[in-house]
């Protein structure tokens, strides 16, 4: 198994920073490994879980702080538990599989709000219950194809590829296309050319997307298209990258799955390609939670920034006067209008625009909005929060992948003269360190409009 630290050119060697033989696990870090003190140094430790004592190995140094691994537990956390998955030392997938699964989420909120209120100066905000995941939630799987034809998933911290016949987070009907991709794989012949296979759980059925890049033999596609519809399953090849999908009889096409958000009576269609939340059961508690934060009646103009295929959009149309949903992405944005049309929903538009343009803030004005949603890639939404008190908007909600850049964008809100008024945790991806959260940021000078809705 190959070392998952290993000492960079770029870190020095300190000779007053010694190895130190034990450590104490204070807290957890944004991306949830072990926060520990060694001769005023913070020291990040893989593994570790707060309170506990532990030794370590492959410890490196740098400048400003030091990394390393545990070695073994001293003393154990009283919420630590044995893994359940068999893979779960090599696999990269899950990091916190070692912390019972109800303290997960606990705890990476504790460690959001401790970096918000450093970074705010304050701690005005009401935070709420998190929002809890069930343990097969995982609705898309993207696996990397081994030169041995095995599924794959990469290795922590490293690009060394760890074989999975189970994953215990994925989808229970998911479950059924390890074995028989599997199967089929095993069958084709040596470099067959098959570098990634995906599995999304989506209605009328779940479906596998096959990327190659060398030609497969018709057969070949025939019997992985008979063996799948024998499980219900819907299966593409795709040849190049972001290329077209072909189907059964070697035609490219544009096919369609969905998802439904069944309060609202809504069907939201995407390509197997497009981005969707991989936790669908998380995803409708969020949608619900931004409805209810925003309050929305039909006096109100909603912009909906980073709106993907309309996930937001949609439910809030019908609540608000108008909602414009805006997307960097072509295609999402032809998603968007087609949900639309799909639905039945005419107060909702969707525009092509950059979100990262420095220049975006007479666009945002533009819109006359008096509310926003913000749903941005892991990067943020600098750029559009430091425009966001030219807008006139007057309460939004920011929903974000990554509390680092969720952190300084809420610090630049707070600098546009909004406040932090409510956070929520989400335990959008159990076992690991990702962590999502929902905000609602109010100006403190824009009066307050609309009723309130009853939910």
């Amino acid at each position: 198994m190959a070392r998952i630290f290993k000492p960079s050119s770029a870190k020095k060697q300190y000779s007053n920073d010694k190895v130190p033989s034990r450590l104490l696990i204070e807290s957890l870090s944004l991306e949830a490994k072990g926060v520990a003190k060694h001769q005023g140094k913070t020291v990040f430790v893989d593994g570790g879980l707060p309170g506990e004592e532990v030794s370590i190995s492959h410890y490196t140094r740098s400048k400003r702080y030091s990394e390393c691994q545990v070695k073994s537990v001293l003393v154990a956390s009283a919420e630590r538990v044995t893994p359940a998955c068999p893979h779960d030392k090599e696999c990269g997938g899950c990091q916190l599989q070692h912390l019972l699964s109800s303290q997960q989420v606990t705890h990476k909120q504790q460690t959001v709000v401790n970096n918000l209120i450093r970074q705010l100066g304050t701690d005005d905000f009401q935070v709420l219950e998190p929002i809890l995941s069930t343990e097969q939630y995982r609705e898309r799987a993207r696996m990397v194809i081994s030169a041995q034809a095995q599924l794959c998933f990469r290795e922590k911290n490293s690009d060394n590829l760890i074989p999975i016949n189970h994953c215990l987070i994925l989808n229970s009907s998911l479950q059924p296309l390890y074995l028989v991709v599997q199967q089929w794989l095993a069958g084709l012949p040596k470099k067959s050319g098959v570098t990634h296979v995906e599995f999304i759980a989506g209605q009328p059925s779940v479906a596998v997307v096959v990327r190659h890049v060398r030609l497969i033999d018709h057969e070949k596609t025939q019997l992985l298209h008979k063996i799948c519809a024998e499980i219900d399953a819907q299966v593409w090849f795709q040849a190049d990258k972001g290329g077209s999908l072909i189907d059964s009889a070697g035609i490219a096409c544009d096919p369609r799955l969905y998802y439904e958000l069944p309060e609202y009576e809504l069907k939201i269609r995407f390509h197997p390609s497009d981005f969707t939340q991989v936790n669908h059961a998380v995803n409708v508690q969020m949608v619900d939670q931004a409805l209810q934060w925003l309050q929305l009646d039909d006096t109100d103009t909603v912009l909906d920034l980073f709106c993907g295929v309309g996930n937001f959009t949609l439910p809030m149309a019908k609540y608000a006067a108008e909602v414009i949903g805006v997307e960097g992405v072509t295609n999402m944005v032809e998603r968007g209008k087609e949900n639309a049309e799909f639905n039945g929903i005419g107060n909702a538009t969707f525009k092509s625009q950059n979100l990262d343009d420095k220049e975006l803030g007479n666009t945002l004005k533009r819109f006359s909005a008096n509310k926003f949603l913000l749903d941005p890639p892991r990067s943020g939404a600098q750029h559009v929060c430091e425009q966001m008190a030219n807008s006139g908007v007057q309460k939004g909600v920011y929903i974000s992948c990554n509390p680092a850049s969720f952190i300084r964008d809420a610090k630049i809100l707070q600098e546009q003269g909004y406040q932090l008024k409510y956070l929520r945790v989400l335990d959008m991806f159990l076992h690991t360190s990702h962590i999502e959260t929902m905000a609602l940021f109010e100006h403190a000078e824009r009066p307050k409009k609309g009723r309130v809705n009853q939910w």
